[in-house]
């Protein structure tokens, strides 16, 4: 009887075991997720954390990213109201236009005038234009030379036919300003590559001993091109271009229409970051992509080794 006493006991106890057994299985994996246990060591759990939020940092960047590089970027103008706000603070910019002039100087010469700005103009000789050359001299504006014929290869020729051209130009000019000019722009700039470049070198030294001063630009329209171009695009060329500098030379050609149609609003940009408006002759030290200094050197260099 004892036997079979211990036998029933024992059954009931593993009864009783497998039903504590089954509640705990039913409410324990509850209990631990309420209470967010985790077996990781903590300063592993916390990098491990850290590693996950970078990951998804940087996945959410690559595709901001990829985004931004399928946007084609924005071509449009920045609005007048949208540049910041300067005092004047002694920056002065130089409105230089080439090639003239034209019949539509006196547009140009109207906008200069409405907004009481002043500029330069480098001219070439144009039959039956008395009258636009006596404007911009009438204007206040100065009147500078550009060349009496645009033609590179027979004005870079030698030294001589240069001078030949300027002088020409020089006493045309004089005419319409009672003195003789002295300040120029090279057609093409002093960065021009199209004529020799050992006979252009020593026409930019002979310019000094003819006492003249030759001026470049480090600003550019880039409306002297046949592509298509608007207005947007003459003015996105010059604002903000012309900010990095404290005074501006910036390159013009008033025959065209979009850069007189940009022209008002160039001279409101630059006014609203403090700029006040000059002319070249008035510059103390002259913008110019290439130096006596720079033609001096080459000279010696082609010289030592010919």
């Amino acid at each position: 009887m004892k036997r079979h006493g211990w036998i029933y006991t024992a059954a009931i106890c593993l009864v009783i075991a497998t039903m504590a057994a089954g509640v705990y299985a039913l409410f324990a994996p509850a209990a631990f997720e309420s209470s967010a246990l985790s077996l990781t060591p903590k300063h592993l759990e916390q990098r491990v954390s850290h590693e996950s939020d970078s990951d998804l940092k940087g996945e959410i960047s690559s595709e901001n990213s990829k985004e931004s590089e399928s946007k084609p970027e924005s071509s449009e103008t920045v609005p007048i109201s949208e540049i910041e706000s300067a005092p004047q603070s002694g920056k002065i910019a130089y409105l230089t236009f080439d090639d003239g002039p034209t019949p539509k100087t006196p547009e140009v010469l109207k906008v200069l005038k409405e907004k009481g700005v002043t500029a330069t103009f480098f001219t070439v000789f144009h039959s039956n234009s008395d009258q636009y050359y006596q404007q911009i001299v009438d204007s206040g504006c100065q009147l500078a030379v550009h060349a009496y014929e645009h033609n590179y290869k027979k004005l870079y020729a030698v030294p001589e036919s240069f001078f030949s051209d300027f002088y020409k130009m020089q006493a045309y000019l004089q005419k319409f300003t009672g003195a003789p000019i002295t300040d120029f722009r090279f057609p093409g700039g002093s960065s021009q590559t199209v004529t020799d470049k050992k006979m252009f070198c020593k026409i930019i030294l002979e310019t000094q001993k003819h006492g003249l001063r030759y001026f470049d630009w480090n600003v550019s329209a880039g409306d002297a091109t046949n592509a298509k171009i608007d207005t947007d695009y003459v003015y996105n060329n010059i604002i903000p271009a012309a900010f990095k500098y404290d005074y501006p030379v910036i390159l013009m050609h008033e025959r065209s229409p979009y850069t007189r149609e940009a022209l008002p609003k160039i001279i409101d940009a630059l006014k609203q970051k403090g700029y006040q408006f000059g002319q070249i002759k008035d510059l103390a030290v002259p913008v110019q992509h290439r130096t006596p200094a720079y033609a001096e050197k080459v000279l010696k260099e082609q010289s030592g080794n010919g």
